[in-house]
């Protein structure tokens, strides 16, 4: 199966609103899915979104800066 380069403290932008946010927890050990958070270190019980890496890409430097993306 196929697995993403993503690490825990990356900054990516999510598909579904293009915003931006930190991946705080690698879900599973094949580097599938993350737990996601606006804010970079959250901890486990307060992240709320789990994400697929196909639905994430990272961020670049102006899309830290606003917070959003213009588009995926």
């Amino acid at each position: 199966m196929k697995h993403s380069n993503f690490k825990v403290g990356d900054a990516v932008v999510r598909r579904w609103n293009n915003n931006v946010y930190y991946i705080c927890h690698d879900t599973d050990s094949d580097k599938w899915e993350f737990l996601i958070d606006k804010e970079e270190g959250q901890k486990v019980s307060k992240c709320k979104i789990s994400e697929c890496y196909s639905n994430m890409r990272l961020a670049t430097e102006d899309e830290l800066k606003n917070g959003y993306a213009e588009e995926f």
